[in-house]
């Protein structure tokens, strides 16, 4: 009987990790504020399902028109959350998105340990994939103590 019980909860903890995958694969709504909605719940459900603090601040309506922006920025966010979990052992993570002249930033803070290798010695494709992102997007991504950003290059439409 014991053995059941276990074997339920494990069930029942693959179900959930399967769902927040699939969750985390769907492409940002379409509305303009869909990029804020979708932060949101990421960090709702970072904290949910890692059993950490996650959070999303952002002071002021932050529109973002193209879908294809959207997603890269969720995307970034979600490979930030990913490595202050894994690699920084962060156990409070905020993602933010601001207005810093005239430009949409998005960073990631944490409370882990923090790098202990250059950005580029890394062996993982994280933050190349992000990168390649910011790129995409004409924006520059900055790697600092307790924080990665993102920020446009020059005033970017989004």
């Amino acid at each position: 009987m014991a053995d059941a019980v276990l074997l339920t909860g494990f069930i029942n903890q693959a179900i959930a990790q399967t769902r927040t995958l699939a969750r985390s694969l769907y492409r940002v709504e379409l509305e303009a504020n869909g990029l804020m909605a979708a932060l949101d719940e990421l960090a709702r459900n970072t904290s949910k399902m890692r059993k950490i603090s996650c959070d999303f601040h952002c002071e002021e309506p932050i529109l973002v028109h193209d879908h294809s922006v959207a997603t890269h920025l969720y995307r970034i966010a979600q490979g930030g959350i990913d490595n202050a979990i894994k690699h920084d052992k962060a156990s409070a993570i905020s993602v933010v998105l601001s207005r810093f002249d005239g430009k949409t930033v998005l960073s990631i803070r944490d409370n882990g340990t923090g790098m202990t290798e250059a950005p580029g010695d890394r062996k993982g494709m994280g933050l190349h994939i992000m990168r390649y992102r910011a790129q995409a997007l004409g924006a520059s991504f900055t790697i600092g103590p307790g924080e990665s950003s993102l920020r446009p290059t020059e005033a970017a439409p989004w």
